[in-house]
C-alpha cells in the first residue's frame, strides 16, 4: 500500500509543489526535494517538510505588468508557481498554476488582470484583495482559446477597452464583461504579440509566428504588413509602437541570425534591419522610453541581459550586475514628480525579477536591483541621512559603497558582522543613490533614497 507524504493541494499530506523532479538522502534522517518550486526537505520521513528556497534568485518569469500609479506595485506571471503581486517590498500569491501575461491599469491600480495558460484571463477590481475575480476571457466566443502565453493589451488612451489575440482579434469596451471579434485572419498558429498606438488607438498591430497585421481604423479591416521581415528564418517575438508617432513600429525575432530587431518609418510599409549592436541571439521584448523626445531611446530584453539604443547609435549592453539571463519582457515605470526614480524592470527566466535606472544623458548605468533578495536591509529608507544597514546572517564582513546616479562613489566605509550598524551620510545632497556591500566575496545592492 502506497501512502502519500507530500501532495499539492491534498488534505491527508502536506503540500508540496505539484511538480516533482529529484529525491536526495543526506543521510539516513535528511531527505531533500527539488520540485519547480525550490527545494524542500524533512527530517521526519516526509511528515512535515521545510521550504529551504528563500533567499534563492531562481523564479521563472513569462511576463510582468509594472503599476504606473504606484511605483513599488508589479504584477509578475510566473512558470508553475502562479501569479505573484510585488507591493511595497513584499510578495503577495494572486493565482496558481503557471502565470502568463498580466496587466495594472495605469489609471487606476486596483483593476488588474492574471492570465492562465491558453488565455484564461482573470479581472479583479479590488487588487486581489478578496475572492470577488471575473473571468473575463469566458466572454470570448472561442474554445480554442489562445497561445500558451496570450497576448492581451489595454487601449492607453481609454483602459475600459481591451483587446485579446486568439486565433483572430476580440474586443471590449467595458473591460473584458463582453467582446466582440473585430478580424478575420484566423491565424492557426495563434496571435503571440499585439501593440497599440499611443498616439492613435485606431492603429493597432498584432503578429503570429510568422506573419504582421495592421488595423488603422480600429479593427475594420486588416492589412498584412510582413513584407521584407525574415520570418522564413526567426520567429516574431514582440511589437512596440511610438509613442508620438503611429507609423514608427519596431518588431523583435527569436532565432540566431543577424535580424534581431526591424524599425519601420512608414507604418510597415518597408522595414530596416536597427540589429548592429546586438549578439546573434533571440530578443523577446522591445520598449521605448517616452520621457525621450528628441530621439528614439530604446531598451531589448535578450538571451544574454539588456541591451540600450540612443538613437542612430549601435546597441550597447545594459546588463551591468544583470546576470546573462533570458529576459521575457521589459516594462518601464514613470515617476512624473521625481524623474530620476522611474525604473525599468525586467522579467527574467530563472533569475526573478530586477529592476534599474534609466539611461542618463551622460551615458552611464548603474547596477541593476534585485528585487527579489537584497540580502540586507536599509532603514529608514526615504532617509534623512541616518541610516541604520542590517545584513544577512550568512555575511559578516565587508564595505560598504555608495554611489550617485552618474556612478561616481560618494562614501565608503567599513562593516563588520551582521548586527544592526549605524552610518552618517548626511552631507549627501537630497536624491536616489545605489549602496553596494561588498561581504565575503559577494556584492550586495540596493537603492538609498536621501530627502
Amino acid at each position: 500500500m502506497w501512502t502519500s507524504y507530500n501532495e499539492y493541494n491534498f488534505d491527508d499530506a502536506p503540500e508540496v509543489h505539484a511538480d516533482k523532479h529529484v529525491l536526495k538522502f543526506r543521510d539516513n534522517k535528511a531527505l531533500f526535494e527539488g520540485n519547480d518550486g525550490g527545494i524542500y526537505k524533512t527530517n521526519n520521513k516526509g511528515t512535515s517538510w521545510n521550504d529551504k528556497t528563500n533567499g534563492m534568485v531562481i523564479s521563472q518569469f513569462y511576463r510582468i505588468g509594472v503599476s504606473q500609479t504606484l511605483g513599488s506595485m508589479v504584477i509578475c506571471g510566473l512558470q508553475d508557481n502562479g501569479t505573484k503581486l510585488l507591493y511595497n517590498n513584499a510578495w503577495y500569491d494572486v493565482k496558481g498554476g503557471d502565470g502568463m501575461e498580466c496587466i495594472i491599469d495605469p489609471v487606476d491600480g486596483d483593476i488588474q488582470y492574471g492570465t492562465y495558460v491558453d488565455g484564461e484571463i482573470e479581472r479583479t477590481l479590488d487588487g486581489w484583495s478578496t475572492y470577488n475575480t471575473t473571468y473575463i476571457s469566458d466572454s470570448i466566443d472561442d474554445e480554442d482559446g489562445g497561445w500558451w502565453v496570450t497576448p492581451y493589451i489595454l487601449d492607453p488612451n481609454n483602459t475600459e477597452t481591451i483587446y485579446v489575440g486568439y486565433n483572430d482579434v476580440w474586443k471590449s469596451t467595458d473591460r473584458g464583461n463582453n467582446f466582440v471579434k473585430i478580424s478575420t485572419m484566423n491565424s492557426s498558429q495563434n496571435l503571440r504579440s499585439m501593440a497599440i498606438s499611443p498616439a492613435n488607438s485606431n492603429v493597432i498591430y498584432v503578429a503570429d509566428k510568422t506573419r504582421i497585421w495592421k488595423t488603422v481604423n480600429g479593427g475594420t479591416s486588416w492589412t498584412n504588413i510582413t513584407s521584407t521581415l525574415p520570418v522564413s528564418s526567426a520567429s516574431i517575438t514582440n511589437i512596440h509602437v511610438h509613442y508620438a508617432d503611429e507609423n514608427i513600429v519596431w518588431v523583435t525575432f527569436g532565432g540566431y541570425n543577424t535580424g534581431r530587431v526591424f524599425q519601420s518609418d512608414n507604418g510597415g510599409t518597408t522595414w530596416t534591419n536597427i540589429s548592429v549592436g546586438l549578439p546573434n541571439i533571440p530578443v523577446f521584448s522591445i520598449v521605448q522610453n517616452q520621457k525621450i523626445t528628441d530621439v528614439n531611446s530604446l531598451y531589448a530584453g535578450t538571451d544574454l541581459g539588456v541591451f540600450y539604443k540612443n538613437g542612430d547609435d549601435d546597441w550597447v549592453s545594459y546588463s551591468n550586475g544583470l546576470p546573462k539571463v533570458m529576459v521575457t519582457e521589459l516594462e518601464i515605470y514613470y515617476d512624473d514628480i521625481t524623474p530620476a526614480n522611474s525604473r525599468l524592470r525586467a522579467a527574467t527566466f530563472g533569475r526573478g525579477l530586477w529592476e534599474s535606472d534609466l539611461y542618463t544623458s551622460q551615458g552611464t548605468s548603474v547596477d541593476p536591483v534585485v528585487i527579489e533578495e537584497k540580502g540586507f536591509k536599509i532603514f529608514p529608507n526615504p532617509s534623512n541621512g541616518l541610516i541604520t544597514i542590517e545584513i544577512n546572517k550568512k555575511y559578516q564582513n565587508g564595505s560598504i559603497s555608495i554611489f550617485d546616479l552618474s556612478g561616481k562613489e560618494v562614501y565608503r566605509n567599513k562593516l563588520s558582522g551582521y548586527e544592526n550598524q549605524k552610518f552618517d551620510v548626511s552631507n549627501l545632497a537630497n536624491g536616489t543613490y545605489i549602496v553596494k556591500l561588498n561581504v565575503d566575496n559577494n556584492e550586495l545592492i540596493s537603492k538609498l533614497i536621501i530627502k
